[in-house]
């Protein structure tokens, strides 16, 4: 019979005291255990055996039980103990100690063996050299060790013939080759790589009750599993595992076993209909992995990381995606240490989940169903607000990615989320908000879509000095209150996108694109903050500084900034960083290690530029974007949140926004009019057209084939194809937010004056700007604006239809100096396209008016800071003051340049 699963050596790891049954006991086993006898026909209450010469081989798990015979009386109290020690931890020390709990002990005054499973027993590896039972109260007859009765696993030789280069454990067969032997491979090698292997096994079967994952010959005889090491790259396919010596550690062992080890076990996992989550493939072995870490790590790897954490810089992509379908495993924790205690979940979950899939069933749909008494909505806001990592097998430090939120020119109470930051489905953003004093209200309101079931998840969390945190209820719209106590100093509040259906998202680009596909559908929202306001962050500064004569920033002693350039007061130089010529670095920039801004650069609102990177010529960096060793030149820019490094180059009129990121020591090369945007991550080349996505291993396909639609394009505005909410960039991401009052009709949309949208504020950051629309105007009152952009009415630009005295009118005013190019007013009910430049007005591809305003737009912008109100509007002025406009809008386009471009036919696929 089984009794109870005893409590194991005092070296437990806690986390998995519950889940990890590090010692199982079988008494009077009902099969002979086979193994070497160590103690036979003694009948003694004290057993000591040491320097047992040649002892049993403990790494290739033909010897992990053991069998005491024992007698206990009824008068016996005390448990018995048991310590070892091995050829790599000699001597019977307590920290080797297992206890058999004196409850669980059978006290007839009868004979009883007592089998030991010790598979789970992180020092049991090596070779047996000391054996201590301590039965006080008890006798012992009889200590054996061994391997538990069953059958034999055989060699599977049919596609890997046997060699001479291979060595079998109990589960495993490894194979080498000559030519792995010439780099190191021999069977000591093998030995130790065997090992780890068995280790993998004991815990993925026996710890977390996985099926084992081995094939059977025609008498029904389970195979060995095949591993080799001949090929290259780590892998697992049908009939075995290989990873090349490169992921062969033997001490500490490699984290490369356990992953590919998963893999093989996703094979013979009972899947029933469904196959295993759907995109998880990846995930799944990085999180079984983490679990072997939490439980061997510490042990043989103890200055190794607690944990591989990556996730926490990409919180708000789906899960799965593209960006992050190796690390998507951070919320299978949550589901593991289930810390909100809710019903249903908890353990091995994640593993139910895997295995319990029907047939066409997302996985989102198998928690939900498994876990039926859990809100799935709710689930995803307790997993955001504890941050994925926020409990036991956390690091202590927090490493999670703060979003900031940015002020909406129409509504300058409000702040929204970034577009490229908005959640998708299943992802999160951390908002950090700073008191005013202890009381602090979110008025939280998301943005509809009703087409994808549109919701939210928020909580409030203070945290306190100690780190203690506490949380409110979650909500998704209206007000939401906390009252900080004294000793509370950070407040976060976290957004999770729960949308009423959870649609399929692969990682694959391709078949999920990141435009097109509805399960990468981001779900921006924006907030109200009364007691306080979202935070804003400025350069870390350390070190001796002095302030730059020019601008007021500050510049560190070692760093060099010439009397010509700018670094504005908020700003930083930093390091041995250089900012020469007319460069400016703005608002809460940072230069710092060797990097260089020269020439007529700008870095402006949070941009990062390090390492040895080189911003030169009239090249932009601005927003939250990173430059990290590498070049941005010419009149590139990089944006938003894009991070460009490992010697990528931007040039040209090239663009990184987005989150893109470049990848790949060999550089990418961003040039022409090339975009990289949105979830861009890759290494290759791109010369035009607005690149999405990742492809690992094979590049991104799609870069040959998505062409500029027409050069120097910004966006191109599709009103015809406006939702609830927004209308899309049919050529690029930069949507159009509409406000006010409005509707779609077939083709286009209808203002009436009161009807508006609000236009990405990078479209206006360009030294120089066409705008192009087709519209129909209904005529009526004078001075109606059709688009405006800038700072307010003392900076910006404007264009009306008529001005009242039968002309239409662009005006650019800089510092509240005003001036004008006039042209015939556009005419009454008629569909037309009109193109307006500081060079000019074309109505219909005919030039109209020609002028010259010296005015660039991105002279006329506010300071790019969260706080700032950066105005662009299509259907209203700057300051809500003239009328708006009335009429049909079709399409709006912004080129980066002053004079129009040949129309060109534009192959586009709607966008959503």
């Amino acid at each position: 019979m089984r009794i109870a699963v005893l409590f194991a050596a005092a070296i437990v790891c806690s986390a998995w005291s519950q889940e990890v049954q590090t010692l199982r006991v079988v008494c009077d086993p009902a099969n002979e255990l086979k193994g070497t006898v160590l103690l036979k026909e003694a009948k003694v209450s004290s057993w000591i055996l040491k320097d047992i010469a040649g002892g049993p081989d403990l790494d290739l798990a033909f010897n992990d039980y053991v069998d005491i015979g024992l007698r206990l009386d009824k008068s016996s109290k005390n448990p018995v103990v048991l310590r070892y020690g091995t050829d790599r931890t000699p001597g019977s020390s307590q920290e080797r100690l297992i206890l058999i709990p004196d409850k669980d002990l059978k006290r007839d005054n009868k004979w009883h063996i007592y089998r030991l499973d010790l598979a789970l027993e992180r020092w049991w590896r090596g070779s047996l050299t000391d054996l201590q039972v301590d039965c006080q109260g008890a006798t012992i007859n009889m200590v054996k060790v061994g391997d538990e009765p069953g059958p034999d696993y055989v060699p599977e030789d049919a596609n890997l013939p046997v060699t001479k280069y291979e060595l079998h454990s109990k589960h495993f067969r490894f194979v080498w080759n000559a030519e792995k032997e010439k780099q190191g491979m021999n069977p000591k090698w093998a030995h130790g790589v065997l090992r780890n292997a068995e280790e993998c096994w004991a815990l993925y079967m026996k710890g977390f009750g996985m099926n084992e994952p081995c094939g059977k010959d025609k008498q029904g005889r389970k195979y060995l599993i095949n591993f080799t090491c001949t090929e290259s790259g780590y892998w697992a396919g049908g009939d075995r595992l290989n990873i090349d010596i490169s992921g062969l550690t033997v001490d500490p062992p490699s984290w490369v076993i356990p992953h590919e080890f998963r893999h093989r076990c996703q094979f013979f996992s009972n899947t029933g209909e469904g196959g295993g989550p759907e995109n998880m493939y990846e995930s799944d072995p990085n999180y079984t992995r983490e679990c072997w870490l939490w439980f061997y790590g510490p042990y043989y790897d103890p200055k190794g990381p607690k944990t591989s954490i990556e996730y926490t810089t990409l919180l708000n992509y789906c899960i799965p995606h593209s960006r992050t379908y190796y690390i998507d495993w951070p919320f299978m924790v949550y589901l593991y240490e289930n810390p909100e205690n809710l019903p249903g979940i908890g353990g091995q979950f994640w593993w139910k989940v895997w295995a319990g899939g029907k047939k066409g069933e997302y996985f989102w749909d198998t928690i939900q169903r498994l876990a039926p008494k859990i809100d799935r909505k709710d689930l995803l806001g307790y997993v955001a607000r504890r941050r994925s990592f926020a409990f036991k097998h956390r690091a202590a430090k927090e490493t999670s990615e703060r979003t900031e939120l940015r002020r909406r020119p129409d509504m300058p109470d409000w702040w929204q989320v970034p577009s490229e930051m908005a959640p998708m489905q299943a992802g999160y953003n951390i908002v950090e908000i700073v008191p005013d004093g202890k009381s602090v209200t979110v008025e939280f309101k998301g943005i509809a879509n009703k087409a994808r079931g549109a919701d939210w998840r928020a909580c409030l969390i203070a945290i306190s000095e100690t780190g203690e945190e506490r949380y409110s209820k979650l909500w998704n719209k209206g007000k939401m209150a906390i009252t900080l106590k004294p000793n509370e100093r950070t407040l976060l509040m976290t957004v999770a996108a729960t949308p009423d259906k959870m649609l399929r998202a692969s990682f694959d680009d391709i078949e999920s694109p990141y435009r097109t596909a509805p399960g990468k559908t981001r779900f921006p929202y924006m907030v109200k903050v009364t007691g306080g306001h979202p935070k804003e962050s400025s350069p870390v500064v350390v070190g001796e500084m002095h302030k730059h004569p020019n601008g007021g920033g500050l510049v560190a002693d070692t760093a060099s900034v010439d009397q010509s350039a700018y670094v504005g007061p908020n700003a930083a130089v930093l390091g041995r960083a250089q900012v020469k010529g007319n460069a400016r670095i703005l608002d809460f920039a940072t230069i710092k290690d060797t990097a260089q801004v020269l020439d007529n650069a700008v870095v402006s609102g949070h941009a990062l530029v390090s390492g040895n990177s080189v911003v030169s010529e009239n090249a932009k960096v601005r927003d939250f974007a990173t430059v990290r060793n590498a070049k941005v030149n010419g009149f590139g820019r990089a944006l938003e949140h894009a991070v460009v490094r490992d010697n990528a180059l931007v040039t040209d009129h090239a663009t990184a926004k987005g989150r893109s990121e470049t990848w790949g020591e060999g550089g990418s090369l961003i040039s022409g009019y090339g975009v990289i945007d949105g979830d861009y991550c890759g290494g290759q080349s791109v010369k035009t057209g607005f690149q999405y996505g990742h492809m690992p291993y094979e590049g991104n396909i799609w870069i040959a084939k998505r062409k500029s639609p027409m050069p120097m394009m910004l966006a191109d505005i599709a009103f015809g194809e406006a939702g609830e909410s927004f209308a899309p960039d049919r050529a690029g991401s930069s949507d159009a937010l509409l406000g006010g009052l409005w509707s779609v009709v077939p083709g286009a949309i209808k203002l009436d004056g009161k009807g508006y949208t609000i236009l990405d504020r990078q479209l206006f950051d360009v030294p120089q700007l066409l705008v192009s629309a087709k519209v129909k105007w209904d005529g009526g009152e004078a001075n109606q604006v059709l688009f405006s952009f800038g700072e307010s009415e003392s900076n910006g630009f404007s264009f009306t239809p008529n001005d009242g005295t039968g002309k239409c009118r662009l005006t650019s005013v800089k510092n509240g100096k005003q001036t004008s190019i006039n042209g015939p007013a556009l005419p009454v009910g008629e569909t037309v396209l009109v193109e307006v430049s500081p060079e000019g007005i074309w109505i219909n591809s005919k030039l109209v008016s020609e002028g010259k305003i010296d005015v660039q737009p991105d002279q006329v912008l506010p300071a790019n800071t969260n706080s700032a109100l950066l105005h662009g509007y299509i259907g209203r002025d700057l300051a809500g003051k003239q009328p708006g406009f009335r009429g049909l809008i079709e399409s709006v386009r912004f080129f980066a340049t002053n004079r129009p471009v040949a129309v060109m036919a534009m192959p586009i696929v709607k966008k959503s």
